[in-house]
C-alpha cells in the first residue's frame, strides 16, 4: 500500500506520496550514483562535512541532476489543493526550500534502506 505524508516546508504544506517499489529503485539508483560514495566516506568516519559535500559535488555529473530532481518531486502534491506541483514554478528562486522537501522526500522513502545499512536508526 503506497503511504503519504503531509510536511511542512517553509510555512507550505506537501504532501508526498511513496514511490511504487520498481519506480523507488531506479530512483534510489540515481541518487547512490550521486552519494554513495559519500556514503562510504561518512562510514569510515572521521571525515568532515566539508569532504562529504565534496563528494557529492564531485559525483553530480554522474546524473542528470534535473531528471533526478523531477523524478523525485512526481510524488509530490500541493497541500492546499492536493494537486502536483510544478517544481520550476515552486521552486524558483527557493532552492533552500526546494532541497529541504528533497531531504524529506528521499527520508520518507528510503529510510528503511538508510536503517538497514546502518546509516540511520529505526
Amino acid at each position: 500500500m503506497i503511504e503519504q505524508k503531509i510536511v511542512t516546508v517553509k510555512n507550505k504544506e506537501y504532501i508526498i506520496n511513496q514511490f511504487p517499489a520498481t519506480r523507488g529503485v531506479v530512483i534510489l539508483k540515481e541518487i547512490v550514483k550521486v552519494v554513495g560514495s559519500a556514503f562510504a566516506e561518512m562510514q569510515d568516519g572521521g571525515v568532515t562535512a566539508a569532504k562529504v559535500v565534496n563528494s557529492i559535488v564531485e559525483n553530480l555529473d554522474k546524473v542528470e541532476v534535473d531528471v533526478l530532481l523531477k523524478n523525485l518531486m512526481s510524488g509530490v502534491n500541493d497541500g492546499q489543493n492536493n494537486m502536483p506541483i510544478n517544481v520550476d514554478m515552486e521552486f524558483a528562486g527557493k532552492y533552500d526550500a526546494m532541497f529541504e522537501l528533497v531531504q524529506e522526500i528521499i527520508t520518507f522513502n528510503y529510510q528503511s534502506v538508510f536503517t538497514l545499512a546502518g546509516l540511520s536508526e529505526a
